[in-house]
Parts: structure tokens; C-alpha cells; sequence
């Protein structure tokens, strides 16, 4: 039907005017001095400005969210009554902690995108995506709670099901991290009754007030992931000292690649080392080759997010392909990535995906 053509050419309109933006970008932008990304000058730019960090709006952000909590402190006995009730594991800290030049992924699961990677707008179902995650060869999943990935408490406990669903399957269960702003003990214990083992908390937002939520996340069986936006965020985190039982991962958001490549000595040692890599609105996965550099600048994981979705969900396109190329042995020294990527995964003998030498 009419109305059936229209919901299957959504996404390739989109598609095709992104491609077309990306085209007058590069024809009109100065060459970039990029090593290996000639042609990304201006995709560069336009995620450094859109990357705004959400602590500049740091009251208002909480002011909002402090009313959306409104409903659910009505029922925070319920939620409080869980903190002691649970020993926090290092099951996620382990799981991204790989042997030395060896990625481990965190693959977030979204119902809104931005750019080309609004394919996520298509409400794909968490259970699907779930299962397709695990098989992809993913270590854990984030679940996108906030406005801007439109998931709901209920996308996590299917998909902490369906992960369930796996015990005693080969690849088997994942680890689940709750992704919201958290502002509030009382979303704590809803992360840990949706069946959350991790959270993420924002150094920027929480401030002075980031090591008691850090330490009552572990109370209520939460491994801590602190996202941080920027240096001085970086530096105001190494001046609280806060000890590596209590902080599991480290992850740098919200910046460019070379801005967090250039972070990565001042990182704590001690915790897991995590980058979100932004999906820029083109049609090639240079998003693997800066996963590459920050593999090679001392990262353990990447937090892959918007750039699961871009290209799709048709086969040798969708997530799985783009987990693989990130995990791949590949090298910016030696060849390119090229946009759709199959093979035998990481380890294979010759290098995974399809390569521009």
C-alpha cells in the first residue's frame, strides 16, 4: 500500500539528504590537517559544536529533571528499601578491561537519533536489538533513559529478559547499564528493579555531590560509570580521588576523538578507560577508525551509540557489522574503512571488513 512504501522510503530520504549535506560540506570546507581523515574537516566541526556539553545547562537540566521525578518519589520506599540489598559486582569493569590492544564495546540501545542516525526513530524493538547486540559480539549494553534516546523503563526490563533469556548460551548474557540523568537516589533503586548491574553518573551535573552518589550506586549493586564531558571535568574528577572499587569506568563524552586521544594520559589508571565516538552524518564508518586511533592512544572500550543505527538494518549493515568493524584489527597506518562490514570476527586471520588500501 501507499502508506507501506511511505514508512519503508522514510529512511532512505533521509538518507539521501544526508549524503547531500555531507557532499556540499566537503566541497566547500578547507582541507583538514586531520592525519588519515582528508576528507572529515567538516564533519569534524559540526560534531564539536553539536557535542555541547550538557553541564553548561547543568541547573536547568536538573530543574526538569527534578520534575519528571515528581511521580516517581511517590513511590520511593519502594525504590530506597532495595539500597544494601545487593553486593555491586565488577562484572562490566572486567568485561571492557581486554587484554592490551584489544577494544571491548558498549553498545547503547536508543529509540531516537539525530542526523543520519535517526534510523533509530524507527522504534526498533529492544528485544530484537537486544539479541542482535549479543550475537554482534557486543560486551554490555547501555540503555539511553534521557530525552534525547526516548527509552523507557520498560525497553530496559525487556531487554534485561531477553539477556536473561541467554543463560547458558554461547555468546551468553550481558550486563546491563542504566544511561539517564541521574540526579536522585530514588532513580537508583529503580535502575537496580529494572535489573540495571551498572549506571551512569555525570561528573559535570552531580559535581560536589558525585561521591556519595558514586558510593550509594554500589550500595544498590550498581557498578559506576562516570561520563565525563571535558579536561576540566576530567581534572575536577582526579581531584575528588575517588577510589577505584567505587568508580569502574571512566567514560569521555561529548568530544571528538582527537580531543579525548589527547585526554587519554591524564586518565585514572585505575579505572577502565571508555570513549563515546560520535556518528557523523555521512555514508562511509569513519567512526571505526577513530576507534582504531583511540584503541591505539591507551582506550579499553568504546561507547558506541548513534553510529549503530546510521546505516540501517538491511544485511551486512546493520549494528552487528558496525560492532565488528570497531572490534577489527585495523590500523588508519594501513588502510580505510569503508562503510559495510561481514566476516569471521576478531581474531580472523585476515583483517575484518571490506578495506580500501
Amino acid at each position: 500500500s501507499t502508506q507501506n512504501i511511505e514508512v519503508y522510503m522514510a529512511p532512505l530520504k533521509k538518507l539521501a539528504f544526508a549524503a547531500f549535506t555531507a557532499g556540499l560540506s566537503e566541497a566547500f570546507s578547507p582541507a583538514s590537517n586531520h592525519p588519515g581523515l582528508t576528507q572529515c574537516n567538516a564533519r569534524w566541526t559540526h560534531r564539536r559544536s553539536e557535542g555541547v556539553s550538557l553541564n553548561a545547562f547543568a541547573g536547568l537540566a536538573r530543574k526538569m529533571k527534578e520534575k519528571e521525578l515528581a511521580g516517581l518519589k511517590e513511590n520511593a520506599e519502594e525504590y530506597l528499601a532495595l539500597r544494601g540489598k545487593k553486593k555491586a559486582s565488577d562484572q562490566i569493569a572486567t568485561l571492557l578491561n581486554k587484554r592490551s590492544g584489544t577494544l571491548a564495546t558498549v553498545v547503547e540501545y536508543r529509540r531516537k537519533g539525530t542526523g543520519i542516525a535517526s534510523m533509530a526513530d524507527q522504534n526498533l524493538p529492544p528485544y530484537i536489538i537486544s539479541r542482535d547486540f549479543r550475537i554482534g559480539g557486543a560486551d554490555v549494553i547501555s540503555v539511553l533513559l534521557d530525552k534525547s534516546g526516548g527509552c523507557t523503563v520498560e525497553d530496559c526490563e525487556v531487554i534485561v529478559k531477553e539477556q536473561n533469556g541467554a543463560k547458558g548460551d554461547f555468546p551468553g548474557p550481558m550486563p546491563i547499564i542504566w544511561n539517564d540523568l541521574v540526579i536522585d537516589e530514588v532513580q537508583l533503586g529503580l535502575a537496580a528493579k529494572s535489573g540495571a548491574q551498572g549506571v551512569v553518573l555525570q561528573a559535570g551535573v552531580l559535581a560536589d555531590g558525585l561521591a556519595d552518589m558514586a558510593n550509594a550506586a554500589r550500595e544498590y549493586g550498581l557498578e559506576v560509570v562516570v561520563e565525563v564531558r571535558s579536561g576540566a571535568e576530567l581534572d575536577a574528577l582526579l581531584a575528588k580521588d575517588l577510589a577505584p572499587e567505587v568508580v569502574s569506568v571512566v567514560l569521555l563524552s561529548k568530544m571528538s576523538a582527537d580531543d579525548a586521544i589527547a585526554l587519554m594520559p591524564k586518565m585514572p589508571d585505575a579505572a577502565v578507560k571508555a570513549v563515546l565516538v560520535p556518528a557523523y552524518d555521512d555514508l562511509s564508518l569513519i567512526e571505526a577508525e577513530d576507534a582504531w586511533r583511540l584503541r591505539d592512544a591507551g582506550c579499553n572500550a568504546i561507547w558506541a551509540s548513534e553510529v549503530l543505527f546510521k546505516f540501517g538494518y538491511n544485511d551486512g549493515e546493520h549494528c552487528m557489522s558496525v560492532i565488528k568493524a570497531i572490534k577489527s584489527k585495523g590500523s588508519v597506518k594501513y588502510a580505510r574503512a569503508s562503510g559495510a562490514y561481514v566476516g569471521r570476527g576478531e581474531g580472523a586471520k585476515e583483517y575484518l571488513g571490506d578495506l580500501m588500501m
